[in-house]
């Protein structure tokens, strides 16, 4: 596995990228080749370089294709009919998408049509037998790493959870160790505890472990420091729970973090700085977003005002940047009635405020359209952690750590925390969320922002949102 943006990847994840961009390309090129020389007779002075970039740009429409429809999530494709329909799916939709384009462009067509139709079947044959292929060579040859966690309380708990979702990593959950400083909790199914603390070494050398997770709640006066360093001396890896979750699961674990563990680990680096020129960005980005989003935000008004009484937009005030308040706005997705009675409330799934138009502009994200305006003023970010009320502000604050260090960055129309987890509706789905942002503002990058965008991107298409 390799750790990309603080977060652990597949190796198998990337292999299959980066291989199946080589056969697309490869198809292609050697399809495009047979039809020049053997049916066209390879015209005198071939524009090479404009050929590549036909091929690059057919490429890449698959791969966006193969991605959107969750072929690199291993945990979805896990059976050959899976496969074999989702690679149906992504060729066909890329198919779709290139047709207006060779329509407009003939001159991107690649010799003929009939080389992109052959492409495409003998790229469907070709990457259903290469995953198979894969498949079956990582079950016959993949050894797992070997995984011991030291601790049974509730952050070792949660690392079993962690890596028992993570199957994709190859690491195996070989047991846990015991400490008297915390009380043991229940270890889930087929995750034994192997002994205590004080034989740590001894238990390590029995099962052939690779690596070595301190999980222990309390470290003062139990942490066996000795018997882990010579652990790390022979080769063993030795890694902070904390820090582990965090590469694992792409949330920081609030619960218990001490703040030391963020004062000195990595992160957070010239976060000011990055605020600035994102703010920079921001502007532009929206600027240029703007031109589109008008003419599809006057149908969106008119749909709003006919299927229900009341003003096309709504707005409300949020918390920002440092704790500053500021009015959001953003197409009225509710009844104007709806917080009539209870005052402030969250919304939840099939929440009955929510108008028939409502539910489809918040599946499509179109509801998040006037928040340019609020881009544009500098109030609010393209990404960073979602804007809250300062009604639930408040109360957030006082019941989960680290829930004010959000404000230190704009918030965002889209973010980590939106991709990454469904909307929230009580106190647990707020912390969960929180952990996500605090992972982004850690390692709040250009390059994370337009992964988070790219993967908006496929929730809006796909209407997974709410």
């Amino acid at each position: 596995m390799l750790k990309i943006l603080s977060r652990y990847v597949s190796l198998k994840t990337l292999l299959l990228l980066v291989t199946e961009v080589f056969w697309i390309a490869a198809a292609l090129t050697i399809l495009g080749n047979l039809y020049a020389r053997y049916v066209i007779h390879w015209p005198e002075g071939v524009d090479v370089p404009f050929l590549a970039i036909r091929i690059a740009l057919i490429t890449l429409v698959f791969q966006v294709s193969m991605y959107y429809n969750d072929l690199y999530d291993l945990d979805v494709v896990n059976s050959r009919q899976e496969l074999l329909i989702r690679i149906l799916q992504s060729f066909g939709v890329a198919c779709l998408v290139l047709v207006p384009v060779f329509l407009i462009f003939p001159k991107m067509v690649i010799h003929s049509s009939n080389v992109v139709a052959a492409g495409v079947v003998i790229g469907v044959l070709i990457l259903l037998g290469w995953r198979m292929l894969i498949t079956m060579a990582y079950r016959l040859y993949e050894v797992p790493k070997r995984v011991i966690i030291l601790g049974t309380g509730p952050l070792a708990m949660d690392m079993v959870k962690a890596l028992k979702a993570r199957t994709d990593l190859g690491l195996k959950i070989t047991g846990l160790i015991s400490a008297t400083s915390e009380a043991p909790a229940e270890p889930p199914e087929g995750v034994a505890i192997l002994g205590s603390m004080d034989k740590l070494e001894q238990l390590a050398d029995q099962v052939g472990v690779d690596r070595v997770v301190v999980a222990l709640s309390d470290r003062r006066g139990t942490l066996p420091i000795r018997e882990l360093l010579a652990l790390k001396l022979r080769g063993v890896e030795i890694d902070d729970a904390h820090s582990f979750y965090e590469k694992v699961t792409g949330k920081i674990r609030t619960t218990a973090l001490p703040p030391s563990w963020l004062v000195f680990g990595e992160g957070f680096q010239e976060l000011a700085r990055k605020v600035r020129h994102k703010q920079v960005l921001d502007f532009f980005l929206a600027l240029i977003a703007s031109v589109p989003a008008l003419p599809i935000s006057a149908v969106v008004a008119l749909i709003v005002k006919f299927d229900s009484k009341g003003p096309v937009l709504f707005k409300q005030e949020r918390v920002g940047y440092r704790g500053k308040t500021f009015m959001m706005y953003k197409f009225r997705t509710m009844r104007t009635d709806a917080e009539a009675v209870g005052g402030p409330q969250w919304a939840s799934e099939d929440d009955p405020r929510i108008t028939r138009v409502g539910r489809w502009l918040r599946k499509t994200r179109l509801d998040e359209i006037p928040q340019l305006w609020n881009v544009l003023r500098g109030e609010v970010s393209i990404v960073g952690p979602r804007a809250e009320r300062p009604h639930f502000v408040q109360m957030l604050s006082e019941q989960l750590n680290y829930y004010a260090e959000r404000h230190v960055v704009r918030p965002g129309i889209t973010g980590w925390a939106q991709i990454r987890y469904p909307y929230g509706s009580s106190v647990e789905d707020a912390l969960q969320k929180l952990q996500y942002d605090l992972f982004y503002i850690k390692n709040c990058s250009l390059i994370l922002d337009f992964l988070i965008m790219f993967e908006t991107a496929k929730v809006v298409l796909f209407g997974r949102g709410r």
